[in-house]
């Protein structure tokens, strides 16, 4: 993907100064409501960038799909996402799931990231789990924690295959709590029925191990479970 366009990817809100968080705190993002603010939303195919294509990182020969763009119409009261080819009959209608790709805050030790980037301070995660309904942990590293969110979808799959999802403006609605002296190593989700640990790094066996010692980890520090 050429740099200059790494600019207009993953629009953010935020940072956030959360008052009194410190380096060992965490901060809880209660998700209240995720609801799409325009009744449109885009995807698209973008050569090297993605699963399906090679990449600088993963290289491979087969030459890289071209650039496709698919306008989806959002149905905001059925709740669903419709996309019409202009050439031909094909409609695809697949129902909405808002949640957001981006949630995180400052990283350690200084550092810049990119909002594609994700890592322990959360990024750029795309995990479909990321909805109303949800609490969102993420470890502070820097003093106010520095909190941001967006990169809004209206649907999307278990991650970005084709490198987009179904991108959107977004209207959302959290509440933010502080939990002092509390540490979260990696981005945790739980939901009413659910409790997930993320996991970012290459190759993917590792960010695999990374989740699950942490989830071994919540499970014996909240859940009274033993280690061995």
């Amino acid at each position: 993907m050429p740099r200059g366009r790494l600019r207009s990817l993953n629009p953010q809100t935020g940072p956030f100064h959360i008052e009194g968080a410190e380096p060992g705190d965490t901060v809880a993002v209660h998700f209240v409501s995720v609801e799409p603010a325009r009744d449109w939303a885009a995807s698209t195919t973008v050569p090297l960038f993605g699963a399906l294509t090679s990449t600088h990182t993963t290289a491979t020969l087969q030459p890289p799909p071209p650039e496709v763009v698919w306008m989806w119409h959002l149905d905001r009261e059925r709740r669903t996402a419709r996309f019409t080819a202009h050439d031909s009959d094909l409609q695809v209608e697949l129902p909405m799931d808002p949640m957001h790709g981006t949630v995180g805050v400052a990283p350690a030790n200084l550092e810049v990231r990119s909002a594609l980037v994700p890592d322990a301070h959360g990024g750029n995660m795309d995990s479909p789990e990321m909805r109303a309904g949800v609490t969102c942990y993420l470890g502070v590293n820097v003093e106010g924690a520095l909190l941001s969110l967006g990169d809004g979808h209206a649907r999307q799959g278990e991650g970005e295959t084709c490198g987009v999802a179904v991108e959107c403006a977004m209207r959302t609605v959290v509440i933010v709590e502080l939990l002092k002296g509390v540490a979260t190593p990696w981005p945790r989700i739980e939901s009413d029925t659910h409790i997930i640990s993320t996991g970012s790094a290459r190759p993917l066996e590792d960010a695999f191990r990374t989740s699950q010692l942490d989830l071994v980890r919540w499970l014996e520090r909240d859940y009274g479970f033993s280690l061995f």
